[in-house]
């Protein structure tokens, strides 16, 4: 099974010329599109989509992630083993940003060697991950790659006083919630069973979390604060979405803003 996650749109043909070489070379392929909404060389945003994605996959997915990968033609494609899955992608800081804990089982260099038909980041990833999907070893497609990229996503920090935490808007979905970078284990860690204060930008604050955005006491319009099925901190609007903007747009919040968690 493969994966795609891309920042080419929908619009144009590049999705449907990719997925074609991979038809060509292996017409029983299984190909499950993540996402190709994916900002123009968006590498966080990519690797978000990734992070919450993947585990949810069968072991020995290949997953594909063309972000930004022409400019890492043609010495600076990889294949990374990690998790019992594989991706596919550039050294471009992405791959370590799929786990806030990167460490991946192997990673090696995409060899191109004398192949003349390998002339783009298209038909190497492409070559690489009908290979993998077979069953192929992945050592076999090339040497070990130890200077990987090390970006890294942006953590919450906590206060020194162990009394707040201040985090950063990660992700917006399709509906305009805020996604951040506050998991449930470090709230509980910091506040255990008390409820701090959450601070968004132009002085919003919510003072109470929820269990979802159907709880009791929630009207349609309501700003409201959540853990969602990934374990993060995530502010939204009632009901956004049908008749009424999302929490980005309502709240005048982008990513990376700052979202402070406070006790009182």
């Amino acid at each position: 099974m493969l994966t795609l996650t891309s920042d080419y749109g929908v619009k144009d043909f590049f999705v449907g010329a990719f997925k074609g070489s991979l038809y060509a070379a292996n017409p029983d392929v299984t190909i499950v599109d993540l996402s190709h909404h994916v900002k123009p060389y968006g590498i966080a945003e990519a690797a978000f989509i990734l992070q919450q994605a993947y585990p949810f996959f069968p072991k020995k997915t290949v997953h594909i992630v063309l972000v930004n990968v022409e400019q890492c033609y043609p010495d600076r494609l990889v294949a990374m083993e990690m998790d019992g899955h594989f991706f596919l992608g550039g050294d471009n800081g992405l791959l370590p940003m799929i786990r806030p804990d990167f460490k991946p089982d192997r990673v090696v260099q995409l060899a191109i060697g004398n192949h003349q038909d390998l002339t783009s980041a298209w038909a190497v990833l492409a070559k690489a991950a009908i290979y993998l999907e077979s069953g192929g070893a992945l050592h076999v497609l090339g040497s070990d790659y130890s200077c990987v990229n090390q970006s890294r996503a942006i953590k919450p920090s906590v206060f020194e006083e162990g009394t707040g935490i201040l985090g950063n808007v990660i992700y917006i979905d399709n509906f305009g919630n805020l996604i951040t970078n506050i998991n449930k284990q470090l709230f509980d860690e910091v506040f255990g069973k008390q409820q701090p204060t959450i601070y968004l930008p132009r002085n919003r604050k919510v003072k109470k979390l929820h269990e979802n955005y159907h709880s009791e006491g929630l009207t349609p319009g309501d700003i409201a604060a959540i853990f969602n099925y990934g374990g993060l901190l995530e502010i939204g609007i009632v009901n956004a979405g049908v008749q009424i903007n999302g929490a980005n747009k309502l709240l005048h919040v982008k990513e990376n803003d700052t979202i402070r968690l406070i006790l009182e």
